[in-house]
Parts: structure tokens; C-alpha cells; sequence
């Protein structure tokens, strides 16, 4: 450094400045970036997980809390916009367990994991039309080394007296062009559970109920990934599922009917197990045509599910001591088959086309046994039995264009497809003969304005098939007073869904949100002899929802920031000869604190009004949790404290109408709890790329539970 100093005005001779120079030899250099957090394209919004603050010790469920638009009950049902559920994708593969079992994993899925997660209300021509409401796509953290790595990890969480808790590991290996992953795991959940009833009948009896209820769940599951490079641009994989579960439940009930005439008071145990398994195998060829993207795929996929499940039941009078058992079984086998191809096209004048063809089939077998205990042995009901055959088959094609010119980019897609359903009830006769063709158009526009802000609008129409299970016309008797019901005659819904925002400077966005939905599927209740609630999902004329979703992200020092999430919606939908409507709010505010060297924390809180679906009306809901980190190990491992629902608020409760009968249900899980989580990283090696096979079944296999 040198400095020569001048004095104005100047009188001096002008000299010659010689500047030496110096060779400084540095030991490290640190470069720290944290990438912009959100980013939105013309058909979804990208939440970036890896390298921003949300990469914070946190389940994957508790991540989605607190994403743009998204909004989770305290059972970890998702929805995204209004009522709408989601389906939910890892790598390109749909969940198909049920919500309590995809909450349950998605909880246990660590941040680190995740390397981004793209919300999109309106998928697009590629991706199949089933579902009214939009994916959430959970894209998992690249392989970072060309040998061996292994992660461990664990978790623990005390459930008041119950314990809660997940081992596994995540092992990754390459060797030339051969590309292997396995993972496994295994979770043990126990928890207490205690629920009550209240229901007046329209001719003023009442039913009151009380149960402690003791669930046991164990999950084992195992993925296997190979992937061969055949050439410089060719790959060929195979990928292997298997998750076995065996959750055992006991329910002790005491009940009372209140009658005109007389009062009956009874106790119930029931025993319900459940053994669901599934294995599910890809074939998978990729063909990279040139350095733009262009590419060409084959894939092949198989999946076979079983679901096994009983029920024993025991009702005792306590006056008379007259005992009633039966038992209702109800297994289920599910095979799926997929071929698919698709085909994309890139050109160097930010235009580009995609377009694949599909083919899934189904086959069901449904089966509702119910066996009365009567003079000392086991009899079989014709009249609450049915065995049930389902076979589906959709043909699907697609197409769409992609442009962007200057700041503008638009998004135009087509998709068809043909189904073709025959399924029928052996037991009954009665059966099932749909052939339909449907139509989906979808269009997304988006407009840059200036540097830091966009403006988008998008269309896309939708279809949700019924599950096959609701399909089935069973009947299935859960005690004297709780009836579950199939339906032969449900069709599916159809959805036409528009959307338009601006996202502004520090990733601030405000989305408007329209939906018209024909034949809407709801679960409905309804009171039967003034005794026996019935479930069962109806068709309804139709369903709206329209409101609005603000998302502010803040930050108030380098180590401390934050982000708001605020939606109103309203509901309004035809049932019978009765037009119901209900508005909503929601809000949740996630604030992160970052101190280098000692620890990160983060503190979550979060808000839902009541909400009505059908005619049933769900309570107001307030939420709160607490994480606090800690690298250890030369940031090879990490220990995360959880603290959740700290004042203890979150709870189901809801209130069902109908023809002057009420029903009030209450039901409190162990959502107070508190734990620990640990993860370290075992690595040897380079660094490579990542290695993953797609599955073609995709979107339908959720509905094989």
C-alpha cells in the first residue's frame, strides 16, 4: 500500500508514481452464499431446501408447513389452495400410502435430504390429469461422491408417556458407470389416543360416547436403485420398493343411548390390525440426444399391494350382560402395470416441444367378510359380506409447447385419455361399465417485469377418479352406531382450476385462485333409523373455491429472518337442495435464527378458522414448534432438539348436520411432544452426478389404498 498525499491547489511538479508489486500466499478461502429461496417459473413455484435457511434440522413435513400456499392439520393432511389435496411426489414417484402413513414418513424425511421442492396448483400436459388439486413434487439432494457415502440417521420423540421413534440409513456407491443406493428403515410409533361422541337424533335421543384408544405402529421398508451407463448419453436402471406395516390398535368404549323410553349402556373393545404391504419395480432407458436437453425414455413399471385387515369387535351390555362379537375382515390385492414413452425436443431459439404416450393397468380384488359369533362358532353374514373385482385401463396421450421470447414465456399443453373401467361384485351381481374420453387443455403464461418481478396466469383442467375402494358397494358395520358404506354409482370429478399472481422484488407474491369442480367427491354423513351414523362418499353437483394467498419473506439482520404465509378462501358448493358456502383464513409465520459456530433455531406458528367440507364443520386450529441445531463433528453430523405443539392446542374436533340430527366429535392425539434427531455422514470419494430411475405408474397408484 502506498499513499501520496496532495494539496489543493496544486503548484508542484508532476513525478513519476512506480507502484511494486507483492505475491501473497493464502492459506483458505471461504466463499458462503445462501441461493435466492424461491423462484417461480410459468407453471410452479420452486422452493429451494438445499443451501437456504430452510436446510435447518427439519422434517420434510415441517418444511412443506412452511412453504407458499401449503397448510397442514395437525393429523399432517396437506392441502394446497382452500380444500383442495394434494398429491404428493418424491423424485417423480407418487406417494400412494394413506395420509396418516404419508405424514408419518414425511416427518421422518430430514431437510438434509431435500434438495428442493416444487409446488405446482396446476399441473401440465406431462403430467397425468388424475387429482383436482396440485403436486407437490419433492425433488431428493444429488449424490456428492464418486466411491461410497453413507448416512445415518435417527430420531426420537416423547409422546407425553409414549415413545416415538425411526432408525435408517441412506447408502450411496459408484464404481465406473455403475451407480448404486439402497436405503432402509424402520419406525416404531406408540401413542394414546382418547375420543368422544355426541349425537342428537331428530326425534331428541342422544348417544354418547368416550374411548381410550392404544395404536402400535411398525414400518420396514427398502429401496434398491442400479443404474448402468451404456453409452456416454444412454442409461438403463432398475429400481426396487418394498414397505411392510403392522399397526395394531385396541379401543375401549363406554356408551350410552338415551331413549324416550329407556337408557342402554354398553362397552366395546375392538381390536383393529392392519398389515399393508407393497413392492413395486421400474424399468427405466434414457436416451440423451444432444447438449440442449433433447432426450428419449422408456419406462416400465410393476406394483403389487396387499392390505390386509381385520377387526374383532366385543359389545357388552352392562345390565344385562348380553355379549355380541363379530369380526369384519376386509383384504385388498391391488396389481398395477405401466408402459410409457416420452419424447423431448430442444432448439436453440427458446423453443421446445415434449410429447409421450401412456398405458396403466389395473387390477383390484376388494373383499368384506363380516362373521357373527353365534352358538359357540363363527358365522358368515351374506347380508354385510362382498366380494369385489375392479379392472381399469387408461390410455394417455400428450403434447405441448414451450416459448419464451424476449420476457414473456408461454406454456400450451393437450393431454387425452381414454378410460375404460369394468369391475362388478361377485357377490351381488351388480356391476361397474365405464368407457369415456376426456380432454385436457392447459395454458400458462408469465411476464417479467423489470428484473425482480413476474406476472403469471394459468389454466388447466383436471380429473379425480374414485378410489376403488370407494367403489366397492360394501357395507361395513363398525358397531351399533358407526356404518361405512362403498358406492357403485360414483363418478369421477372434473376440475377446471385458473390461477394469476405477481411474484415482487425479495420474493414477495400474491396468487388469485379460482376452482369449478363437477360431480365433487365428499365423505358425507347421515344418520340412519335415528340410530347408525352412515359414511359415505356422494357426488355433489358441484364445488367452488376462490380466494387469495400472500407470501411475505423478511429478513431483519444477517442471522435472523422470517417469512409469512396468509390465504382466504371461500367454499361453496351444492348439496341436495341446499346451496352451503364458508369462508377461511389461515396464516402461519416461521421466523429462523442462524448463530455461526453455536447453533440454528426456528420458531413456527400457525392459525386455520374453522373450515367446512360436505356437512361437516372442522374447528379453528392453532399450532406452535421449536427446533434448535447444532453441527458437531466437522459438520459431518447434526443433533436437532424439537419442541411441537407447546401449548398443547392442536385437536380434532367437528360438528355434522343433517336432517336434525347433530353430531359433535372429539379426538386428541399426543401432538405435545418433544425429542431429538440425529444424522451423520460417512463419505470416500469424488464427486459425481446424481442417479435416479423414473416410474411411469405415477399418479394412480395413490388410489390403490
Amino acid at each position: 500500500r502506498k499513499e501520496i498525499h496532495y494539496r489543493h491547489p496544486d503548484t508542484e511538479v508532476l513525478r513519476k508514481i512506480s507502484l511494486s508489486h507483492d505475491q501473497i500466499q493464502l492459506q483458505a478461502v471461504e466463499v458462503n452464499a445462501k441461493r435466492r429461496p424461491f423462484e417461480r417459473i410459468a407453471d410452479r413455484l420452486i422452493v429451494q431446501v438445499e443451501g437456504s435457511v430452510l436446510e435447518n434440522g427439519l422434517s420434510t413435513l415441517e418444511i412443506l408447513q412452511r412453504s407458499p400456499g401449503i397448510w397442514i392439520d395437525p393429523n399432517g393432511n396437506i392441502r394446497l389452495r382452500g380444500n383442495q389435496h394434494v398429491q404428493v411426489m418424491i423424485n417423480d414417484l407418487v406417494q400412494r400410502m394413506s395420509s396418516e402413513q404419508l405424514a408419518e414418513y414425511l416427518r421422518n424425511l430430514p431437510s438434509e435430504s431435500i434438495s428442493k421442492i416444487e409446488i405446482i396448483p396446476n399441473p401440465a400436459a406431462e403430467y397425468e390429469a388424475s387429482g383436482t388439486a396440485g403436486i407437490i413434487r419433492i425433488i431428493l439432494r444429488k449424490n456428492s461422491l464418486d466411491g461410497f457415502r453413507a448416512n445415518l440417521l435417527a430420531r426420537y420423540l416423547q409422546q407425553v408417556h409414549d415413545p416415538y421413534y425411526n432408525v435408517g440409513t441412506i447408502m450411496d456407491f459408484k464404481k465406473n458407470r455403475l451407480f448404486l443406493t439402497a436405503v432402509a428403515g424402520y419406525l416404531r410409533n406408540d401413542e394414546y389416543i382418547y375420543a368422544s361422541n355426541d349425537i342428537r337424533y331428530a326425534d331428541s335421543s342422544t348417544y354418547n360416547s368416550f374411548t381410550d384408544r392404544y395404536r402400535e405402529s411398525k414400518t420396514y421398508n427398502g429401496r434398491l436403485t442400479a443404474i448402468y451407463d451404456v453409452a456416454k448419453n444412454q442409461s438403463l436402471g432398475f429400481q426396487a420398493i418394498l414397505s411392510k406395516n403392522r399397526t395394531d390398535q385396541d379401543f375401549y368404549t363406554d356408551n350410552t343411548h338415551f331413549l324416550k323410553q329407556d337408557t342402554l349402556f354398553k362397552q366395546t373393545y375392538n381390536n383393529w390390525l392392519t398389515k399393508p404391504s407393497q413392492f413395486s419395480s421400474t424399468l427405466n432407458y434414457s436416451w440423451k440426444r444432444d447438449s440442449l436437453g433433447s432426450s428419449l425414455k422408456f419406462l416400465a413399471d410393476y406394483v403389487r399391494n396387499q392390505h390386509q385387515e381385520e377387526n374383532h369387535y366385543t359389545l357388552q351390555n352392562k345390565e344385562s350382560l348380553v355379549r355380541e362379537q363379530y369380526i369384519n375382515y376386509s383384504p385388498s390385492k391391488t396389481r398395477i402395470y405401466s408402459l410409457q414413452t416420452d419424447w423431448m425436443q430442444y432448439y436453440k431459439t427458446s423453443f421446445n416441444w415434449l410429447a409421450g404416450v401412456k398405458f396403466i393397468g389395473t387390477q383390484r380384488d376388494n373383499e368384506v367378510i363380516r362373521k357373527n359369533f353365534l352358538n359357540t362358532e363363527w358365522v358368515t353374514d351374506p347380508g354385510l359380506s362382498n366380494e369385489f373385482r375392479y379392472s381399469e385401463n387408461l390410455i394417455m396421450g400428450y403434447v405441448a409447447f414451450n416459448y419464451k421470447k424476449n420476457k414473456s414465456s408461454a406454456k400450451l399443453g393437450l393431454r387425452a385419455e381414454q378410460t375404460h373401467v369394468n369391475a362388478r361384485s361377485l357377490t351381488s351381481t351388480e356391476r361397474i361399465q365405464q368407457d369415456y374420453l376426456n380432454l385436457f387443455p392447459s395454458v400458462f403464461l408469465q411476464h417479467e417485469v423489470g428484473n425482480q418481478h413476474a406476472l403469471f396466469v394459468n389454466y388447466a383442467k383436471r380429473i379425480n377418479r374414485p378410489s376403488f375402494k370407494n367403489l366397492n358397494p360394501y357395507t361395513l358395520q363398525i358397531d351399533d352406531f358407526i356404518l361405512l358404506k362403498g358406492n357403485a354409482d360414483l363418478k369421477p370429478e372434473i376440475a377446471h382450476r385458473v390461477e394469476t399472481g405477481i411474484q415482487l422484488r425479495n420474493n414477495m407474491s400474491i396468487d388469485i385462485f379460482f376452482s369449478y369442480t363437477e360431480d365433487k367427491i365428499f365423505l358425507f354423513t347421515e344418520t340412519e333409523n335415528n340410530k347408525t351414523l352412515v359414511y359415505q362418499s356422494r357426488n355433489f353437483p358441484y364445488s367452488m373455491d376462490f380466494g387469495t394467498n400472500m407470501f411475505i419473506p423478511w429478513k431483519l439482520y444477517t442471522w435472523w429472518t422470517g417469512q409469512t404465509n396468509a390465504m382466504w378462501y371461500r367454499n361453496v358448493f351444492q348439496m341436495k337442495d341446499t346451496k352451503l358456502n364458508q369462508q377461511t383464513s389461515e396464516i402461519g409465520i416461521a421466523q429462523f435464527w442462524k448463530v455461526k459456530k453455536w447453533f440454528d433455531a426456528s420458531l413456527y406458528l400457525g392459525y386455520t378458522s374453522p373450515r367446512t367440507a360436505a356437512n361437516t364443520k372442522y374447528a379453528d386450529q392453532f399450532y406452535t414448534s421449536i427446533t434448535l441445531s447444532k453441527r458437531i463433528a466437522k459438520d459431518k453430523g447434526k443433533i436437532t432438539l424439537l419442541f411441537n405443539d407447546l401449548f398443547n392446542t392442536a385437536r380434532e374436533r367437528e360438528w355434522t348436520s343433517r336432517n336434525g340430527a347433530f353430531v359433535d366429535f372429539y379426538q386428541k392425539r399426543p401432538t405435545r411432544t418433544f425429542g431429538l434427531s440425529f444424522s451423520y455422514l460417512i463419505t470416500k470419494g469424488k464427486k459425481l452426478d446424481d442417479k435416479k430411475v423414473e416410474e411411469s405408474t405415477k399418479e394412480v397408484k395413490i388410489r390403490a389404498n
